[in-house]
């Protein structure tokens, strides 16, 4: 890195999916002081496809139709953009001032939700630390994520998925 440049502070984990990015992140952040920030999503396998729902990365809250962000193969992308642009964009806001600001995950989902993208870009240029998972996906708004100086991206395999959150934490992270 050139004299001068800024380190990383923000961590975002990669790789295919359902190869372990959100358990990694849990992990890596099981038992750390402080408070923690964000957002995480979930999905609910339903007959119909599968739910999504966007819930405080802290804490245990339920899904409810309140915090339900997209039904896959029901709802258009416009429907999800506004959805993201107000529950991701009210989380955020709410973690202002959190040590730790948690992003799980990003994707190409949220190609329309130009506020939410606009939060999460806002956050990169923070101090708190950013600890998130992104999707491998092509999409300008996560290509932008993935080149910000202030982000360390680490892939997660099949095979380094197990010890990769002890060894982020002797890293600093």
């Amino acid at each position: 890195m050139a004299s001068g440049a800024p380190s990383p502070r923000h961590l975002f984990l990669t790789g295919e999916k359902h190869i372990g990015k959100s358990t990694v992140l849990r992990r890596l952040l099981a038992g750390r002081e402080g408070s923690v920030g964000g957002f995480r999503t979930l999905r609910i396998v339903t007959p119909q496809g599968g739910a999504i729902h966007m819930l405080p990365a802290a804490g245990d809250a339920p899904c409810t139709a309140e915090n339900l962000l997209l039904v896959k193969g029901r709802d258009s992308e416009r429907e999800a953009a506004a959805r993201f642009d107000a529950m991701g964009c009210a989380l955020l806001e709410a973690s202002r001032g959190c040590g730790i600001l948690v992003m799980d995950e990003l994707g190409p989902t949220e190609a329309l939700a130009l506020r939410f993208q606009r939060a999460v870009l806002e956050q990169l240029e923070g101090e708190a630390p950013v600890y998130g998972v992104l999707q491998q996906a092509e999409s300008p708004f996560l290509e932008r994520i993935r080149t910000h100086p202030a982000v360390c991206l680490v892939p997660v395999t099949a095979e380094n998925r197990d010890g990769l959150p002890l060894l982020l934490r002797r890293q600093g992270w």
